[in-house]
C-alpha cells in the first residue's frame, strides 16, 4: 500500500547470482527510488520513492552483537538468500498519508527452486517467507520444520490508519495459522478492520514470522528447511492466496470442530481467539496445534493454561463434558463484550456458553454477545467455555457414585441404577460425544431408555433432578 508509515514483510521469489538485493525492485517504468528520509517525499511520477530507512531482516540465523539475535538494519544493497524475511514501508502518493492507493511491483531475476535450508538458533524469532514463485503451502511447511518451530506462523498487519513511525504508537499486530486453526490480526474499525485470517496458502512475496523452538530434540544447530514439495498452483486471482490483502479464500474442505471468539472493547478494538477439535491434539500443550500469543496487547483475551496464553487451542476429542479457561487482561477499565465469530461443524443443537465462574452466570454465545464491565486487572480462570449449564446454586451428583447406568445389550436398553424414586428425575438427556442431543426424555415412569434408534458409540447421559442437581453418566452402545 502507499502509506509511508506502514510495515510489510517481504520475500523474494527470484534471485541474482544466489541472492536478491531490495534495491533490485522495479516498476513497470523502471527501478524503484530509495531515499534515506524517515519519510519520503511525495511520488508524482512513475517509479515511486520509498524510505531506506526502514529496511531489516530479523534473521536468527546469524548472531549479532556478543551473541544476541535482533532486528538488523540492512540497505538496498544488501544480499537477501531466498527464504529470508525482510521489511519494507510503503510510498506516499499525494498530500495525505493515506491514499488507500496500491502500488505494483516487479521482481526480476532467476526463478527460486529446489531446496533451501537456513541455520535456525534456538528460543529466537525468525523473520522468513515464501521463497517461491509460487504459493506455499503453510500446512505442508508446519509439517516438515516441527522439529525446529513451535508450529505457528505469524503474519504482521500494519492498519491503513497507521500514521506514525513511533512503534509505541503503531496500529498493528500478527495474525496466525498453525495445523488447528487461524486467527486473524487485532481489529481496529477506525482504520477500516483487519484484513482477516491468512490462509492455508501463503502468497508469492509474502514474509512471516516463526518461533524457533526445539525443546525436547536433540541438541545442537538445527535448520528451517523449503522445499519444491511444499509449492502449491494457488491462483491468486481464486482468493487460493494472498499477500495478505483482504480477499476471500478458497474454501478448504475440513471436517474438524471448530469456533472462533472475540474480545471487544468500547472503542471497536477487537481481538480474535480460536479452539478447535483434532485427533493430533491433547490437552497439553502441541507443537502445530495450540499457538501461544504473539501480540502483546493491554486488554486482551485468550486460553488460559498454566504453561501458556494462548490465542489457538487445540483438544483432543469433543465432549459436551468439556470446560475451557478464559484468561482476561485489563489495562483500561470499561466495558468489554465477548461474542462468538463463527463456527465450523460445531453440533447445532449444542450450546456455547460463556461461564461465569464468580457468580455462577452463563450466556449463551450462539445468541448473543455479552457486555461485562472490567476494573483493571487480571482475570484467570474467571471465565471458562462450557457447553452445558449447571443448575446455579444447585447441588451436583458427581460424587455419588452409587448413580450410574448399564447397557444391556439383549434388550437395547439402558437403566439407570441408583434412583429410588422417579419423581425426582426431571429431565433425562442423551448427548453424542460430539455434543449432539440424541433423545430427551420427560415424565420419567421407567428406569430403562430405550437406545435402539442409535448407532453403537459411547454417549452421554445428563440426568437433571428436580432439585436442580446435575449428573452426567458416560455409557458404551456396542
Amino acid at each position: 500500500t502507499t502509506n509511508p508509515f506502514n510495515y510489510n514483510y517481504w520475500s523474494s521469489p527470484v534471485n541474482r547470482g544466489g541472492a536478491w538485493q531490495i534495491g533490485n525492485l522495479e516498476q513497470k517504468e523502471g527501478s524503484v527510488i530509495f531515499n534515506a528520509a524517515h519519510t519520503p517525499p511525495v511520488s508524482t511520477t512513475n517509479p515511486v520513492t520509498i524510505s531506506s530507512r526502514w529496511l531489516y531482516t530479523y534473521d536468527a540465523s546469524e548472531l549479532y552483537n556478543n551473541g544476541i539475535t535482533e532486528w538488523v538494519r540492512i540497505n538496498k544493497d544488501t544480499p537477501i538468500k531466498p527464504g529470508i524475511g525482510y521489511t519494507m514501508k510503503g510510498s506516499k502518493r499525494g498530500d495525505t498519508y493515506n491514499s488507500n492507493l496500491t502500488e505494483e511491483y516487479v521482481f526480476s531475476g532467476r526463478a527460486n527452486s529446489g531446496e533451501y535450508i537456513h541455520a535456525a538458533v534456538n528460543n529466537n524469532d525468525f523473520l522468513i517467507g515464501n521463497p517461491y514463485p509460487s504459493a506455499l503451502n503453510a500446512e505442508q511447511f508446519i509439517i516438515d520444520n516441527l522439529d525446529v518451530i513451535d508450529g505457528t506462523l505469524h503474519f504482521y498487519e500494519h492498519f491503513d490508519a497507521n500514521n506514525t513511525h513511533v512503534w509505541r504508537n503503531y496500529q498493528a499486530g500478527y495474525a496466525s495459522i498453525n495445523l488447528m486453526s487461524e486467527t486473524a490480526a487485532p481489529k481496529y474499525t477506525d482504520a477500516g478492520g483487519s484484513k482477516g485470517a491468512p490462509t492455508k496458502y501463503i502468497a508469492v512475496g509474502q514474509g512471516f514470522f516463526v518461533n524457533i523452538d526445539y525443546k525436547g530434540v536433540d541438541n545442537g544447530l538445527r535448520t528451517i528447511k523449503f522445499n519444491n514439495a511444499q509449492r502449491e498452483f494457488a491462483k491468486e486471482s481464486n482468493g487460493g492466496s494472498v499477500f495478505y490483502k483482504n480477499e476471500n479464500s478458497n474454501e478448504i474442505i475440513d471436517n474438524r470442530t471448530k469456533f472462533w471468539l472475540h474480545f471487544t472493547d468500547e472503542t471497536g478494538r477487537a481481538r480474535e481467539i480460536a479452539l478447535g477439535y483434532d485427533e493430533r491434539a491433547s490437552i497439553g500443550f502441541d507443537r502445530g496445534f495450540d499457538a501461544i500469543d504473539f501480540s502483546d496487547f493491554p486488554d486482551s483475551m485468550l486460553w488460559y493454561t498454566p504453561e501458556n496464553l494462548l490465542v489457538i487451542q487445540g483438544l483432543n476429542s469433543f465432549s459436551v463434558e468439556d470446560e475451557i479457561p478464559l484468561a482476561i487482561k485489563i489495562t483500561t477499565p470499561g466495558i468489554y463484550t465477548i461474542g462468538l465469530d463463527r463456527m465450523l461443524n460445531f453440533p447445532e443443537n449444542t450450546p456455547i456458553y460463556l461461564k461465569d465462574n464468580l457468580n455462577g452466570s452463563f450466556y449463551n454465545l450462539k445468541i448473543d454477545s455479552v457486555s461485562i464491565p472490567f476494573e483493571a486487572g487480571t482475570f484467570n480462570n474467571r471465565f471458562s467455555i462450557v457447553y452445558q449449564r449447571d443448575a446455579l446454586g444447585m447441588p451436583t451428583l458427581e460424587e455419588n457414585q452409587s448413580v450410574y447406568v448399564k447397557f444391556n445389550k439383549n434388550t437395547d436398553t439402558v437403566t439407570l441404577l441408583g434412583i429410588d424414586n422417579l419423581n425426582e428425575v426431571k429431565t433425562v438427556y442423551m448427548y453424542a460425544m460430539d455434543g449432539k442431543q440424541v433423545r430427551l426424555y420427560e415424565n420419567i415412569e421407567s428406569k430403562a431408555f430405550d437406545v435402539s434408534h442409535l448407532n453403537d458409540g459411547v454417549y452421554i447421559l445428563k440426568l437433571e433432578m428436580s432439585s436442580g442437581a446435575i449428573k452426567n453418566i458416560k455409557f458404551v452402545k456396542y
